[in-house]
């Protein structure tokens, strides 16, 4: 009886302690569970967060036509997206002059080409909204611009026009910034080649990307584009019926363009400097007013010829007190009255009506004997004249009568401020000049061959 009390004693100890066993066993087991399921939640957070892109950067600015380059503060990186569109607004670079040239636009500029060539952005017409980054050279951008950026800096916006004293009013534009391609999403039967494969151009700040045809219509691209930087190089235009003159050609890149200072680098010689001979050739300005100094004299061969501005924007050429021949000019911000000078002999009237740019030699007005639409800056290489012909909106050289050399889309000609630094340059029985050939910049070089 005493055996089997201590037996039931110790079966009674062996449940108890399996009970709890069992019970420390569900609790480990509820515990193991309940940690495994909080790591699958938190790790399924943490891929969703992982996987989430960066918000795109909007900004709307507002860009002053009679500021300069305007800091929007916007700091944009290299190897990020940017996006500037056009909002409203209307700005003009002449604000009430009146003309064609200063009437109010949008950020797209001007439509047709305007006399008033200017220095900011190579390629753009006037007026239009231009943009660089930090301190580099401009690019277009228009209605709207859209492409990846080369090198980190600040956004800077403004007009295409140098002389910013005259213009009037404002445009709005957004600015977007992010770091993938912005891309409307594609049609279902499109391939992810038909995107990445994209090909871009190559420019000093932005790549400008060229769109899919799938998004023609949602970017545009600036209207010219930059070159590749190229190596410089000569070029040797061939004369067969000029034995005694030279053309020389450097073909540089985009953000070398109307910089004087490679000339050395392209031609192993500098642009020359003004030379005695240049003085003796071109008349004297005198001050028949009191109050302007736009009149010219010039003695050639015992004559004296003299010009006289009139009201009503007629100017006269005298020889020895005698009407010599007569033209009429339009108002502009620059005298049109530019110079007399001697080649062969003879005298050369230089007009620079600002629709209508005219040379007139021995008092034959060449713009009209050619049908050209405009002449412009004369000189003379051995004894012979030479000046830049515009026709059918194409630019070339003429020389003692004769079209010379490739037609170029510009030759860049200016009268005042910013452009008239990098206009032609004649000096030394040499004519230098900057021109835009097949989206191509070139310096070029006319003079004797020694």
């Amino acid at each position: 009886m005493e055996k089997s009390k201590n037996g039931l004693a110790f079966l009674g100890i062996g449940i108890g302690i399996g009970v709890i066993l069992t019970v420390f066993a569900m609790v480990f087991i509820i515990a193991s569970l309940t940690v495994l399921y909080l790591g699958s939640v938190e790790i399924e957070i943490n891929i969703v967060k992982d996987s989430t892109e960066p918000a795109p950067v909007s900004t709307q600015v507002e860009v002053f036509a009679n500021k300069g380059w305007q800091d929007t503060k916007i700091l944009v990186s290299e190897g990020q997206f940017l996006k500037i569109t056009y909002l409203s607004g209307q700005w003009s670079q002449c604000e009430g002059f009146g003309g064609e040239a200063c009437i109010f636009v949008g950020a797209n500029g001007l439509v047709f080409e305007s006399p008033h060539d200017n220095v900011m952005a190579a390629g753009c017409k006037d007026a239009k909204l231009i943009a660089r980054l930090s301190n580099s050279y401009p690019i277009c951008v228009g209605e709207q611009f859209y492409g990846k950026v080369e090198q980190t800096g600040y956004l800077e916006l403004r007009i295409n026009d140098d002389l910013i004293g005259d213009n009037g009013g404002s445009v709005l534009v957004s600015v977007v910034i992010n770091d993938t391609l912005l891309l409307p999403s594609p049609p279902a039967t499109t391939t992810p080649s038909d995107i990445v494969s994209t090909p871009s151009l190559t420019s000093v700040i932005i790549n400008t990307l060229t769109p899919s045809p799938m998004v023609t219509q949602a970017f545009s691209t600036p209207e010219f584009t930059p070159t590749v930087p190229l190596t410089p190089f000569f070029q040797m235009s061939e004369m067969d019926h000029l034995s005694d003159l030279l053309w020389l050609e450097c073909e540089v890149s985009y953000d070398l363009n109307h910089y004087w200072t490679i000339a050395e680098e392209c031609f192993g010689f500098p642009l020359p400097s003004w030379q005695e001979e240049d003085t003796a050739r071109f008349g004297e300005r005198f001050r028949r007013d009191t109050h302007i100094w736009d009149d010219f004299r010039i003695f050639i061969d015992g004559d004296v010829y003299e010009t006289d501005k009139e009201s009503g924007g007629l100017y006269i050429l005298y020889k020895n007190g005698y009407v010599f021949t007569q033209s009429v000019s339009g108002d502009t911000t620059y005298p049109p009255n530019r110079s007399l000078q001697e080649v062969d002999g003879k005298v050369v009237w230089e007009l620079a009506n600002p629709w209508f740019p005219s040379i007139i030699f021995d008092g034959l007005d060449l713009r009209q004997e050619s049908n050209l639409e405009a002449a412009y800056i004369p000189y003379n290489i051995s004894d012979r004249l030479i000046f830049v012909a515009k026709k059918d909106s194409k630019y070339f050289i003429v020389y003692d009568g004769e079209q010379i050399g490739p037609i170029f889309d510009r030759i860049s000609i200016g009268y005042c401020c910013g452009p008239a630094g990098y206009s032609v340059r004649r000096v030394n029985e040499q004519y230098w000049f900057w021109g835009v050939r097949d989206n191509r910049y070139y310096l070029g070089m006319i003079g004797v061959d020694e």
